[in-house]
């Protein structure tokens, strides 16, 4: 599944925190430092895409396409950005940021290229 970058950061956010127990707008507005709004309408989209389910006035739950494409991303975004660091010695940080930036451009078949390279590399 294609996410934009923006995606791809929410996603991650929420099924960290989702670890923890259950996930309301406003808590996920406040570890992204967005608001509550915004955090809604990327709900709505999660909804849509059937990566979460919602229920009015309940917390959100992430579907099963929504935790294996959260692990498939994370899985992605540590690989990229180890690479990015290594290569180019980006500090941490920036890597990751390059790494969601990346991502978010590429298509899934792009992906699927770079890691199934980098995947062999690693071997």
């Amino acid at each position: 599944m294609k996410l934009s970058r923006t995606q791809i950061e929410y996603l991650l956010i929420m099924d960290e925190m989702m670890e923890e127990g259950p996930v309301r707008l406003r808590d996920v507005a406040q570890a992204l430092g967005v608001s509550k709004p915004s955090v809604h309408g990327m709900e709505e989209q999660f909804v849509r895409l059937g990566l979460i389910e919602k229920q009015r006035y309940a917390p959100v739950h992430m579907t099963e396409e929504g935790l294996r494409t959260a692990e498939e991303y994370r899985l992605q975004v540590q690989a990229l950005s180890r690479c990015l660091e290594k290569a180019l010695g980006l500090p941490e940080s920036e890597a990751r940021d390059s790494a969601l930036a990346l991502l978010g451009e590429w298509s899934e078949e792009y992906r699927g290229k770079v890691f199934s390279y980098l995947y062999a590399r690693r071997e």
